[in-house]
């Protein structure tokens, strides 16, 4: 009971597994957790846990309507998040990926006119947008690059992205999560991302 109110607003699931430092003994492990983050008596928030209780994956009802609107995938191994599946305008379908290394943002796509193929693709370097493709024929291949020509200085506008040639682009560098923000569990759990462009949810 997060907000002291005498009803439940976090619920953990657990399977018994075979405890390795007893002989023939069992521990409980977590395999699923829900929270109610604004009290409303919905769930808002779904954490799935593999053996060992590491987070494999979090499903997020950002404008409380009781419907999935963003889905993290984590490396088991570190916890860190590897994708994100998002669905920004609430028609319960997803037109949004983020991809990540190691923690970090390196690509988006996107299909921007709902047809359900990607037309968009952003390749992220040093926390900035670094390239961007477009499909612009909706035959799912890229045929107009975006290259950016220099970075801000002092301060200044970055100058607008030029068009170059379609074609393949150069390696994308693991970067920073830019548009990306940070919630974390209320009982302390390692924080997870969710995504500034399924942030306008109702409150």
């Amino acid at each position: 009971d997060l907000n002291r109110d005498e009803v439940a607003d976090v619920w953990k699931y657990y399977k018994e597994t075979p405890d390795p430092s007893q002989p023939d003994g069992v521990k409980a492990d977590l395999v699923k957790k829900e929270m109610d983050l604004n009290f409303d008596g919905k769930i808002d928030i779904w954490r799935f846990y593999q053996v060992g209780e590491k987070l494999e994956n979090e499903k997020l009802d950002l404008d409380f309507d009781g419907k999935i609107d963003v889905t993290n995938f984590f490396d088991l191994a570190s916890g860190v998040i590897l994708k994100s599946e998002i669905d920004q305008n609430f028609d319960n379908k997803t037109d949004l990926w983020k991809y990540y290394d190691k923690g970090k943002l390196i690509r988006k796509e996107q299909d921007t006119n709902e047809d359900t193929i990607i037309d968009y693709f952003e390749y992220w370097a040093d926390g900035e947008i670094d390239r961007i493709g477009r499909d612009t024929d909706g035959d799912g291949k890229i045929d107009l690059w975006e290259k950016k020509k220099e970075v801000a200085v002092d301060n200044q506008p970055a100058e607008q992205p030029a068009q170059t040639n379609a074609g393949a682009p150069p390696a994308a560098q693991p970067e920073n999560q830019a548009g990306d923000t940070t919630t974390t569990d209320p009982e302390n759990e390692t924080p997870s991302n969710t995504n500034n462009e399924a942030s306008q949810a109702k409150n």
